[in-house]
Order: structure tokens, then sequence, then C-alpha cells
């Protein structure tokens, strides 16, 4: 796709929904409750990335919609390394939310009272607001 410098919108957050741990699951039969690992949760979100649209080769505007997975460790940092971002428009605003993420706080995941790494995910939709 055209990375084209004027296309870079101003885009405002439709949706900002924790999609869960993927260790934290639900309980099952017969499982203890304490077994449960409560996901990481970002506690400071830092400034929202300014996100580039997508072209389509017709040259219409896509939506954004990027799901982000990042390891956060046990003492609420993200390894970077392990960071991925998936969906429509993810390549074009890869570094803005790299940075986005990097720059947030995060609370570690939890196992009872021991903090625990855990993979935190997020889910970004975003419109182009027309002013």
């Amino acid at each position: 796709m055209r990375a084209i410098s004027w296309m870079i919108c101003r885009l405002s957050l439709l949706s900002l929904t924790l999609m869960g741990c993927a260790s934290s699951g639900g309980t099952s039969a017969g499982a203890v409750e304490s077994d449960r690992v409560e996901p990481p949760a970002m506690t400071s979100r830092g400034v929202a990335p300014q996100l580039q649209v997508p072209i389509t080769t017709s040259g219409a505007r896509s939506p954004v919609r990027v799901t982000i997975e990042v390891m956060i460790d046990d003492t609420g940092r993200p390894d970077m390394s392990t960071f991925k971002a998936t969906g429509i428009g993810a390549a074009e605003n890869r570094t803005a939310l790299e940075r986005w993420i990097e720059n947030s706080a995060f609370r570690p995941a939890r196992h009872g009272s021991v903090s625990v790494p855990g993979i935190y995910r997020i889910m970004l939709e975003a419109r182009i607001e027309r002013r």
C-alpha cells in the first residue's frame, strides 16, 4: 500500500477493549478458584497514537482494526520482543503502536497474591473524524 504522509489523519478510538489473557481462562469444573490467573491490565494509557489510515488499491480509506498482544513481565513491564500487531492497519501503524505500548504502564498478571508474567491483549478500532 502507498504510504502518503498527507493521508495521516487524526483518528479517534472507537473501541478499546481488553480481550483477556490467554492464561486467564474461565474456571473449569473442579478447578480451584485460586488456580485462576488474573490477566495483566493497562493502568496508564499515555497519549493515544496518531494512526495512519490504510489506503486500498482503489484509493478508498480502510477502517483501522488492530489487535495487539504483548507479554507483560512480573514487574509490569512490556517485553517488546513479544509485541504483535495484527489486523487492518497494523503494518502501517506498527511503530506508533509499539511506542504507545512501550510508554504505557501495566499491572502484571496475578496468580493469587503473586505477580506473574502474562499476555496483554487489546483490540483497537478507529474511525476518521470529519471536521
